[in-house]
């Protein structure tokens, strides 16, 4: 087959699996009670298209937010039908699909520019190997269940909202490093100032980028790379000011306050739960409570995530000569810097699934090299069985899990056995109220 017919059904596959598999979110309710009620529904979506409200949007802190282009969102669709939760949820399975054809794409990108090519014979065979394994990757990301919570919950959107322009600015960040052009790089942080506009968690595009030149091996004075970044960093450091005074303004009662050493403890064990759910995504829930409160001891079972992170790191370092392993490990771990409470913000559970949804393309291009690396036939089959079985199941894992955000009673019922259970062992709910009393309303 012809690689542009090959990619072509690779496009066409991942349309078809990704609409399928999420189809079942199309008759979701709005989750009321549970932020759609004042995130999605608000005067600024009714409001509707108008240059005066947008205008509003860009400078109105809302709820301790800022996430102009999410708002957006909201009401490009409000304008098609109202309030109608269907055209909302297909909106968001639509925006999830564009991420996925954005995951192929930079796989394709990243995996060309990291394998030499050779002469002509083997330019094929690598561009065909680099082909399935991008699009073995952007399946994996596609059916992952850990994307589900940003794609089920309206609430969520705004992450796949700043990824969609995060990705695309990633793309063209390979295409300008590629030709230098300087159109390309003002593209570049257009893009990465529309992310921003999304979610606050964009401030590490710069670092991300990093991460894609240490992938490609690129090569040059450090006076240019400091140059080069340097509008990126004075981009990030004013989205994190941004950030800090939106929540700031808002206020953070109710909201637990850790100090430096425990948020270095919550850090390392949020790192090895991200880690341990994007590759073993099972008992996945909205809420996941603080393992201890503030002025509580840590508990001993906790010193052990540091060691675990220790060895992690040793075997990465081990492996260093696998480019690709090391990128995507630098790539998983920067794109999660600003949920891991070492920086103290608003967080009311320790983890949440939709802060790694870019995070889960790092995991996915790890395991897709399984797929095309091994060289005995034999090893080769039983490989690829295996994994063939591993995105059957997280693609089980994807639909069933979003039968616990179809309403709002949905997820309460969720959540009562979470607390329940929490209750049963002595411990407190996640916001440090015992009796969950928010799950009245």
């Amino acid at each position: 087959m012809k690689r542009k017919h090959l990619i072509w059904l690779h496009i066409a596959v991942l349309v078809v699996v990704t609409g399928l598999l999420y189809s079942r979110s199309f008759g979701n309710e709005f989750l009321f009670k549970w932020d759609d009620q004042w995130v999605v529904i608000n005067p600024f979506t009714e409001q509707g298209l108008t240059w005066s409200n947008f205008t509003r949007v860009l400078t109105t802190f809302y709820h301790g937010q800022y996430a102009p282009l999410n708002e957006l969102f909201y009401m490009t669709l409000f304008s098609i039908d109202g309030y109608n939760p269907t055209v909302f949820h297909v909106g968001s399975v639509i925006l999830h699909l564009i991420n996925v054809l954005l995951v192929y794409t930079f796989a394709v990108m990243l995996l060309n520019r990291m394998n030499p090519h050779g002469d002509s014979r083997q330019r094929d065979i690598t561009r065909r190997r680099v082909l399935i394994q991008s699009f073995v990757a952007a399946l994996l990301f596609a059916v992952h269940p850990v994307c589900v919570e940003s794609v089920s919950w309206m609430s969520a959107s705004k992450v796949m909202v700043y990824v969609a322009p995060f990705l695309l600015g990633l793309c063209v960040y390979m295409r300008y490093i590629s030709t230098g052009s300087r159109l390309l790089y003002l593209l570049v942080l257009l893009c990465f100032i529309l992310s921003f506009g999304g979610k606050e968690q964009a401030v590490v595009f710069f670092l991300s980028c990093l991460t894609i030149d240490y992938a490609v091996r690129r090569e040059g004075k450090w006076s240019f790379f400091i140059i080069e970044k340097l509008p990126m960093l004075i981009l990030a450091l004013f989205f994190g000011a941004v950030t800090i005074l939106s929540q700031a303004a808002h206020g953070s009662a109710g909201m637990p306050h850790f100090d430096f050493a425990d948020r270095c403890m919550l850090a390392c064990f949020s790192l090895v739960e991200y880690l341990v759910k994007a590759f073993f995504p099972f008992n996945l829930s909205y809420i996941y409570p603080f393992p201890y409160l503030p002025g509580e001891s840590i508990p001993p079972a906790l010193f052990i995530y540091p060691f675990v992170l220790i060895a992690i790191g040793t075997v990465i370092y081990a492996c260093r000569q696998n480019r690709l392993l090391v990128f995507a490990s630098m790539f998983f771990v920067v794109n999660l810097l600003v949920t891991l409470h070492i920086i103290s913000l608003s967080r009311f559970a320790v983890t949440a699934d939709r802060y790694s949804y870019i995070s889960i393309v790092a995991v996915s291009l790890i395991v897709s090299q399984l797929f095309v690396k091994q060289k005995r036939k034999t090893s080769a089959t039983v490989v690829k069985a295996v994994l063939s079985v591993y995105i059957g199941l997280l693609a089980y894992g994807t639909w069933s899990y979003q039968a616990q955000w179809h309403d709002s009673e949905a997820l309460k019922s969720h959540i009562r056995i979470i607390l329940n259970t929490r209750e049963n062992t002595g411990e407190t709910d996640p916001v440090g109220d015992p009796s969950g009393s928010y799950l009245q309303n």
